[in-house]
């Protein structure tokens, strides 16, 4: 292999990982992923979260939500926080002002352990999460745009899902996978390819 072939072919491995990585990356020291199928995790393995933590997996399961206008059966993750977390709801704005997905932080409350809760609108391939919208939302609401494959949250002092007890944490939304990838990843992803291939095409004739 030439040291051309060598520079380009290292070229497309890094837009590659860039298209790969471009949304794994979070900015909070404790990271609670969870997906429309009741599938997460809570990521303590940071030390500036807890020392000696690690990750723990969580599942969620079909629950009555006790906050306003909540449905009686709603994808539901008890995580019960350390110091318990600020109540509220996260908009997911799909595009253009379309409400995609809620997801909605209830405190402990008594014998109710603190939870989050995933709402979705039904879609082409039903999951978990796809029981529609409250009727009714707390009034401290966030809304943040919805992207495609993950979205990142991190509250700040008084948001939904805010922990007093932890340095910083971070939310990462699993929406539906069947999402369109974002422009500028579908152009890492097609320069990577394209690089690829033109390099084994060389190769072949070589």
């Amino acid at each position: 292999m030439t040291r051309i072939n060598r520079v380009v072919l290292l070229m497309c491995a890094v837009a590659l990982l860039g298209c790969l990585c471009s949304s794994a990356f979070a900015t909070g020291a404790c990271v609670v992923t969870v997906n429309e199928m009741g599938v997460g995790t809570i990521d303590l393995s940071n030390p500036a979260c807890i020392t000696g933590g690690s990750v723990i997996p969580i599942t969620g399961a079909l629950a009555p939500d006790p906050g306003p206008g909540g449905l009686s059966s709603v994808l539901t993750y008890t995580i019960n926080p350390g110091g318990n977390w600020v109540g509220g709801d996260v908009k997911l704005d799909w595009s253009g002002g379309v409400l995609g997905d809620d997801i909605r932080f209830n405190p402990t409350n008594g014998s109710y352990l603190g939870s989050l809760l995933f709402y979705s609108n039904p879609d082409a391939v039903p999951d978990l999460a796809d029981v529609g919208q409250p009727s009714s939302y707390y009034s401290n609401v966030v809304t943040i745009p919805d992207v495609a494959g993950g979205t990142f949250y991190t509250p700040v002092a008084g948001q939904p899902g805010f922990i007093a007890a932890f340095a910083s944490t971070t939310y990462d939304f699993q929406t539906d996978p069947q999402a369109v990838p974002e422009p500028a990843t579908l152009g890492l992803l097609g320069i990577g390819l394209v690089g690829l291939a033109g390099l084994i095409r060389s190769k072949f004739k070589g």
